[in-house]
């Protein structure tokens, strides 16, 4: 599995991915504006032609923004 960041052209004004030809087996990471410390993205997942959002605070905790790009 892969994850993309998604940069603010590529997020919708519902605030999910706007990806023109979003890929099943990645996670996109869409930037919020949670005050929660570490939890600096929601994420989704694109399944059967819809977006769907889910938790992996778990999975993803320690993940930064720095360790994503390389």
């Amino acid at each position: 599995i892969e994850m993309h960041i998604c940069s603010a052209a590529e997020v919708g004004l519902d605030g999910k991915p706007a990806i023109d030809n979003p890929e099943e087996n990645v996670i996109y990471l869409v930037p919020n504006n949670n005050d929660e410390e570490g939890n600096l993205f929601d994420e989704y997942i694109y399944v059967n032609d819809a977006w769907e959002e889910f938790s992996s605070s778990v999975i993803l905790e320690g993940v930064t923004a720095d360790w994503l790009a390389g």
